[in-house]
Order: C-alpha cells, then sequence, then structure tokens
C-alpha cells in the first residue's frame, strides 16, 4: 500500500475511534501490575450495579454479548475500532481497556476519549532500576493525555510517580490510599492464606470488605475498582457486594483448594519484579516454608542467531534466578515454553545468576517439579507455581506444557488419603 493510502487509512481508525469514544464511558488502565485484576473488580461493581459492560485485555475480548480470544493489551487501532462498534451495537454502557505500553508508545489509542484513567499503583523495588521508573512514568504521563477535558483520573497517594503525573490534568483527580492521606482509604483487618478482610472508606461511610484475593496488592486492587464505582454514582453497598464477588482472576495468584493443608497459587507472573511481588504477598500471611516453581521463556530466533538477543535473554534469566533465591525458601526451576532453544541452555541461564546455584532443584519436566515440590510441603507451607498457568503451546516439534492448575488438583485429590 502506497505510504499515503496507509496514512489515510490511519486518519480513517483514528476518526471512528474517537466518534466511538462519544457513545460509551471508557475505563483505561495502565501499569505493569494488577490491571487484569482491577478491571475484573471494575467490571464486576459495574454488572452488579445494572450496567452492560465490555472489555478488552489478555483474558479476552467482551464486547457484551461474546468473549474472544484475541483480546490482548497489544490491540492494534482496526481490532480497538471494532471491538467498540460491537460493543456499542450490543448496548454497553461502559468499556474497560487494558493499555500496555506499546499501545501508548505506539498511539494505537489515539483519538480515544477516556472518560476514567486509572493509574495502578506500582511498587519501585529492586527489581526496577530508572528504565522501568520512565516507562511508569511514561505510560501515566501518555494515559493522562487520553483523557477527555472532564475525564476523571484515579490515582494512588501512596504512588509518588502517579501522583505527579495527575497534577499535568487539568479535570478532576480522585485518591486511593492504605498509607497516605486519600479520598478512599482501605485498612487490612486481617489476612490469611484463604482470605482476607479490609476496611473500605470513602468520606463519611465505611465497609468492611471479605475478598478471597489476598494480599495489600489486592487491596489497592479493590481502591482502584471501589474509586471508579463511587465516581459513576454506584452507592457503597453495591461496591462491595460487586468486590467480594470475585473470587479469583484466572492466572492471578490464583489459590488451588483440594483439602489441602498448605498453601497452593498459580500465577502468569514471568518477570522478577512480578514474581517477587507475588512471593511478597504470600509472607504477608504464610508462617511456614515458601516454595516457587520457576522457569524462563525461551527466545524466537526463526533459524537465525541473534548473538545481542542471546545476550539480552540470559541477562534476563539471571535476573529472575536471583530473584526467586532471594525472596523463596527454596526454588525449583523447570522448563516454561522453550520455543526455539534448548531447555538445558535456559536453566543453565537461570543457574548462573544464582549465588548458591547447587541449592535449588532442578527438575526441567514440568509436570514432576509440580508433583515433587507438592509432595514436600508441610503444612503451614506454601507453594507458588509460576509462569505459565495454562497451557503453553509451543512451535511444532516440541511438546506441549500442562495446565498447571490441572497438574496440580490431579497429584493433590491422588495424594491428599495416602
Amino acid at each position: 500500500m502506497p505510504l499515503g493510502g496507509y496514512q489515510n487509512k490511519v486518519s480513517q481508525v483514528r476518526r471512528l475511534l474517537a466518534e466511538q469514544s462519544r457513545r460509551i464511558k471508557i475505563v483505561g488502565l495502565a501499569g505493569l501490575e494488577g490491571a487484569t485484576t482491577t478491571s475484573c473488580l471494575i467490571a464486576s461493581i459495574l454488572t452488579a450495579s445494572g450496567h452492560k459492560i465490555g472489555m478488552l485485555g489478555p483474558l479476552g475480548c467482551l464486547d457484551g454479548r461474546q468473549v474472544g480470544r484475541f483480546g490482548s493489551t497489544a490491540s492494534p487501532p482496526s481490532v480497538i475500532a471494532a471491538w467498540l462498534r460491537r460493543t456499542i451495537h450490543h448496548g454497553c454502557t461502559h468499556a474497560i481497556v487494558e493499555v500496555s505500553p506499546r499501545s501508548l508508545r505506539e498511539g494505537w489509542l489515539d483519538g480515544v476519549a477516556l472518560d476514567v484513567a486509572c493509574l495502578l499503583p506500582q511498587p519501585v523495588d529492586s527489581g526496577r532500576g530508572r528504565g522501568s521508573r520512565e516507562k511508569i512514568r511514561f505510560a501515566a504521563n501518555r494515559l493522562i493525555n487520553h483523557l477527555a477535558p472532564e475525564g476523571l483520573a484515579i490515582v494512588s497517594a501512596d504512588d509518588p510517580i502517579a501522583l505527579e503525573q495527575s497534577n499535568l490534568h487539568d479535570g478532576p483527580v480522585l485518591t486511593v490510599g492504605i498509607h497516605a492521606d486519600a479520598e478512599i482509604k482501605a485498612v487490612i483487618l486481617d489476612q490469611c492464606p484463604s482470605e482476607q478482610t479490609m476496611l473500605l472508606s470513602a468520606g463519611c461511610e465505611a465497609m468492611p470488605v471479605r475478598t478471597r484475593m489476598i494480599g495489600t496488592r489486592h487491596a489497592y486492587h479493590c481502591l482502584t475498582a471501589a474509586a471508579v464505582g463511587l465516581a459513576y454514582g454506584i452507592d457503597l453497598v453495591t461496591v462491595v457486594r460487586g468486590l467480594e464477588a470475585i473470587d479469583y482472576v484466572p492466572g492471578h495468584l490464583e489459590r488451588i483448594e483440594c483439602g489441602q493443608p498448605f498453601g497452593v497459587f498459580v500465577d502468569r507472573a514471568r518477570t522478577p519484579p512480578a514474581i517477587q511481588a507475588c512471593l511478597a504477598t504470600l509472607r504477608e500471611v504464610i508462617r511456614g516454608r515458601i516454595y516457587c516453581v520457576f522457569g524462563a521463556e525461551g527466545g524466537r530466533f526463526e533459524g537465525q542467531d541473534d548473538p545481542s538477543r542471546r545476550r539480552f535473554l540470559a541477562a534476563r534469566r539471571r535476573r529472575l534466578g536471583r530473584a526467586v533465591e532471594e525472596s523463596a525458601d527454596l526454588a525449583v526451576i523447570t522448563d516454561a515454553n522453550p520455543r526455539d532453544e534448548e531447555p538445558q541452555d535456559i536453566i543453565e541461564d537461570i543457574l548462573a545468576g544464582l549465588k548458591r546455584p547447587a541449592e535449588p532443584e532442578v527438575i526441567p519436566d514440568r509436570a514432576e517439579a509440580i508433583a515433587w515440590v507438592l509432595s514436600q510441603a508441610k503444612p503451614g507451607d506454601a507453594v507458588l507455581i509460576t509462569g505459565t498457568g495454562r497451557p503453553t503451546r509451543p512451535r511444532s516439534g516440541k511438546r506441549n506444557l500442562p495446565d498447571d492448575r490441572q497438574v496440580a488438583r490431579h497429584w493433590l485429590y491422588a495424594n491428599q488419603h495416602e
């Protein structure tokens, strides 16, 4: 297609997005962690209040009638436009969009006017250097720029980066928080491996919220979702009902319950900060040992060697191994999705990042690794299985990896009464 024709097509899509975004209330969420869980909580609150919603994110694409499997946080403008058109046609009042750094960087939301922008609180820990902080700042800034003039920004008063970027918005800003002064606050009252209770307060109203999902991170997810609901005039009782209706989000610290005396959790976390965040959450409630089953995905090389790409992947795997070593009591290294690489090479990269490479268990077969670690867990311990959560389908010639949840349940049911 000639350059002029391509530019005309892009302009047409952007005009279409702008037109559609004026016909439906769009809630956009940006952050390196927590967007999917927060999206599900917002959807639950809006649904509990009688609204019909559409959603676009990694879990799928809901247009008010059907769920598609091609949902993504990096959907190109043509996909977003087609989804919005269906969502409006099916009578949805609100659309919830998870926004990736890539979509913001490449301008895929250009033309969209957000009704609400949620800047999710992001812990800036040892796993994130200056470059990552700049990425968070950039994403927050670009998301704010997509707000309609009268649009609402929701930020955590405990997150200085988000708070700083919200000052760039001339419209209303609503703050949430646990530690700092905020308009909507939460205090965690009780925590255990299977549930937690917090007190949610907004103005002169306060209500307890009992959730099956745990951790301080989840309290922030609930705060952000509650702020969206309250901003739309939904009463606090309905907001709490919506928060409590979500027992789990697939692949997000998903708890496996088969009557075992220890905790088993499955999470799709693949990066050092994400895995560290999961382990930190478990530390809040687990009194025993924490075991972590993990691996690293392989790269795609399409038959051509790329030394710089291999060095980048090796460095990332070393950081991954170090993060688990520092945060878990025992690391169990196994296969993830090897793609175009040999699984043993990936494992060697992970081991190279450990201070004590002889201490972790190395069990390449993923099902065997899960079975082994479950056999080691004692009452009061916890097992965190990270990296896939659901079946992984590698390229042809490579074997499929199992669904971690099914493997864990099968072993637990088979061995609980031995």
